[in-house]
């Protein structure tokens, strides 16, 4: 094992039944908090460690597959290194497959993507975020009741509970070691918090054979359970073996949960909700000129509605139109007709955005004053990308279309699928998306990039954001305070 760079089983990780649970699970805890700030998973912080969140994620699983209760041997570092070692260099079959047919940059980055960016991101942007969404009410749906309903409690008890844990696993807060014992102490009281992320390893070890069966290369890089229940009961104690994943747990996992097997509501949260949220963010970006939902209009006898928003900045007009998509199970487990699936719904989407900029500039509605075709950008925006290979929806997008190379050169420049994540990134920053857009126009060799974020500080925060951010960090202070 110790010669090899790539390997083709992972036989070895069952040495972890020889390990007690909670020393896999302390061993887990105190690698994954220091990759923490506190801001975010640094991935900085993560070099220097040598380890990837990843890596602790997987490793967390398989320490929970792999256990013997009646073993009370401590894990040690050396062995923990072989561990992850064996994780890091694992090489799945299906690997070799994508390296034959020639397709294997696209396919290993897209499933690397799909494992590894979920944790990524600044944890107040996301808490604000499904604030926002667990906070919706309007005449066709209110989120806010649904919530309490399903979890007998408000939203506000969640991002404080999660913001609470994160913190007191992190060093470098400013905050001393007492004190922030004492917090999680505190957070860890909500008994009704505690119940709706807690799991104990009998109920973990169902739900992973649940989803995977026992196909040990599923569990690789299928989605880790602690993702849902990121605490986990074992004899006597609690773990919470990556404290970071709290963050994920009161975020798209209790969407997840809320929405599970409920197509009518998901369909409601993405014209709904989705659309409000974006809208409602941008409203605030300081250069906006001018901002509207959906315009709807007729073509002959037609009804017809523009893309979700529209949002103008001097001479340029961007078109956003919000998917509620999220890639499925079965792109983890490199499934071609599910991977096809996403390619032709995206391809789908830019033709979309593109009869709608059509439309527009053969007079079919107006927007608030004339704009020119080229100063027009359309944006497909994801709720959570799949990461297919961009190349291959432009491809499906211009064989399904009678298209003049004029035409292949305006889509192919001006219209992106981007994750709501990459917006945020930049609108909740006070910048707008339009930065990137231009800026990649005159750049073909970036026409296909996956992420466009130019990352700035010097404008500020726009105030809803401003105004969450002050009230969650007052209510984590109060809880110990009271």
């Amino acid at each position: 094992m110790e010669n090899d760079l790539v390997l083709k089983d992972l036989s070895y990780i069952e040495i972890l039944k020889n390990f007690s649970l909670e020393s896999k699970m302390l061993v887990c805890q105190k690698y994954a908090s220091r990759i923490m700030d506190i801001s975010e998973v640094s991935m900085s912080r993560a070099l220097k460690e040598n380890i990837m969140p990843w890596e602790l994620e997987t490793f967390a699983m398989f320490a929970i597959v792999y256990n013997d209760d009646s073993s009370t041997e401590l894990i040690t570092s050396d062995v923990f290194a072989k561990v992850i070692t064996v994780l890091r260099n694992y090489w799945h079959p299906e690997l070799t497959i994508a390296e034959q047919n020639g397709t294997y940059p696209e396919v290993f980055f897209m499933i690397s993507a799909i494992q590894q960016f979920p944790t990524q991101g600044l944890a107040l942007q996301k808490l604000f975020r499904y604030a926002y969404i667990f906070g919706f009410e309007n005449d066709k749906v209110s989120f806010r009741k649904l919530f309490y309903d399903t979890f007998s409690t408000e939203y506000k008890a969640f991002d404080k509970f999660a913001f609470a844990v994160y913190i007191s696993f992190c060093n470098g807060t400013g905050i001393d070691e007492a004190e922030r014992a004492r917090l999680l102490q505190i957070a860890l009281s909500d008994n009704k918090v505690m119940t709706a992320l807690q799991i104990n390893k009998e109920a973990y070890l169902e739900r992973v054979r649940e989803t995977y069966k026992d196909t040990i290369t599923d569990y690789y890089y299928g989605l880790k359970v602690q993702y849902l229940w990121p605490i986990i009961g074992g004899e006597e104690y609690n773990y919470i073996p990556l404290p970071y994943l709290m963050i994920n747990a009161v975020t798209e996992s209790l969407l997840q949960r809320l929405t599970m097997s409920n197509n009518a509501l998901r369909n409601s949260f993405g014209k709904e909700v989705l659309e409000k949220y974006l809208y409602d963010i941008y409203s605030e970006v300081s250069t906006v000129t001018w901002i509207s939902p959906e315009i709807e209009y007729k073509i002959g006898k037609d009804d017809k509605r523009t893309s979700d928003v529209l949002v103008a900045e001097n001479d340029y007009c961007v078109f956003y139109d919000t998917k509620a998509l999220s890639p499925s199970l079965k792109v983890r487990k490199f499934d071609q007709y599910e991977i096809d699936k996403n390619i032709k719904l995206y391809s789908d989407a830019i033709i979309e955005i593109y009869i709608q900029v059509n439309n527009y500039i053969n007079g079919h509605y107006s927007l608030d004053k004339p704009y020119e075709k080229h100063k027009i950008f359309g944006v497909v925006v994801v709720w959570d990308d799949s990461y297919v290979s961009r190349k291959a929806v432009y491809d499906e997008v211009f064989f399904s279309k009678d298209l003049s190379e004029e035409e292949r050169q305006y889509i192919h420049s001006h219209i992106k699928i981007v994750s709501l994540r990459q917006i945020e990134h930049m609108v909740l920053q006070n910048t707008s998306f339009l930065v990137s857009l231009k800026q990649q126009v005159s750049n073909p060799e970036e026409w296909d990039d996956m992420n466009y974020v130019k990352a700035t500080t010097e404008n500020g925060i726009i105030s809803c954001y401003e105004k969450y951010v002050s009230d969650l960090k007052t209510r984590v202070k109060d809880m110990v305070s009271e």
